[in-house]
């Protein structure tokens, strides 16, 4: 296929589809929000790190037989596993977020 040809089916192909370009801003916004929730992975990694260190130092580990419980169910009820299953949602996008900025890749 020569360039001339191609040219024209590419021209073609943006006519009969209605193809625009988007504007500037969608793009702006893309990008603004990937890194305000970059900054949200930073702040709630910090607040559930936090929250994960204070219950595991203020828990009463002796108490544990008293209550009727398992070692294993005492543990499991006293971490914090919202804090942690949502900060790794926000690693997760912060990664997706740094590999999609420009020059991320590199």
């Amino acid at each position: 296929m020569t360039p001339q040809k191609f040219a024209k089916n590419i021209l073609k192909k943006i006519r009969d589809q209605h193809i625009s370009p988007r504007p500037r801003w969608e793009f702006l916004l893309k990008d603004y929000t990937m890194w305000v929730a970059f900054g949200l992975c930073v702040i709630i990694g910090g607040i559930a790190s936090s929250v994960t260190i204070f219950r595991l130092i203020n828990s009463d580990w002796d108490v544990y037989e008293r209550t009727g419980h398992s070692f294993a169910s005492f543990a499991f009820e006293s971490m914090p596993y919202f804090w942690i299953l949502l900060f790794a949602l926000f690693v997760v996008i912060a990664y997706l977020n740094f590999t999609h900025t420009k020059k991320g890749y590199k």
